[in-house]
């Protein structure tokens, strides 16, 4: 969060300790706005400091800019590309992107209701608590191995949560891929 001639408010390499491990990121590197905006997510999400977080949020901008004026503008928005894709193959199989629950409420091709309901159910826990009093009657049923299930959770990993009791409104017996289900319904 600095350059040679302006160290900054965070100079890093002042601050580390004699065989402390770093990772120097230039401005020329087409990813590397891409990498500081996510390091400042992950530590604004787990409470960092917030000045080094506005600092970080800043310099990535800074970074992108710097990257561009080099010509590389589209190599600085295919890292933000690669990074955002990336995050949907945690933890689920080499296929994926087809499969996972995201890709099914970004199409417009697929059940109106179901992709409503999914969208509901990916919000953070904070707002679905929030909009529980708007949302009660909302339910979401579907056909997955030829029976019947309601759908109880939509996982940021791409798959849903299913149970077979269906006045259940949490927890689940069953995890599928959506691609696997049909039959969408907000009746059983």
């Amino acid at each position: 969060m600095s350059t040679k001639n302006n160290p900054g408010p965070f100079p890093c390499y002042q601050n580390a300790d004699p065989d402390e491990e770093m990772f120097v990121l230039l401005g020329r590197d087409p990813t590397a706005g891409t990498l500081v905006r996510a390091w400042a997510a992950m530590c604004e999400a787990t409470g960092g400091s917030a000045v080094k977080v506005t600092e970080a949020y800043a310099c990535a901008a800074r970074l992108d800019a710097h990257a561009e004026s080099l010509g590389k503008g589209a190599r600085v928005r295919l890292a933000g590309e690669v990074l955002i894709e990336s995050l949907f193959h945690v933890g689920i199989t080499s296929d994926a992107p087809k499969d996972h629950v995201d890709h099914f409420i970004d199409d417009h091709k697929q059940d109106p209701y179901a992709r409503f309901v999914l969208m509901y159910m990916r919000f953070p826990a904070a707002w679905q608590i929030d909009f529980r009093p708007f949302w009660k009657d909302k339910k979401l049923f579907c056909t997955y191995k030829e029976e019947r299930w309601r759908v109880t959770m939509a996982s940021r990993f791409g798959h849903i949560g299913l149970s077979k009791q269906y006045h259940q409104e949490d927890g689940y017996q069953e995890t599928a891929f959506v691609t696997n289900c049909s039959e969408w319904s907000p009746e059983l």
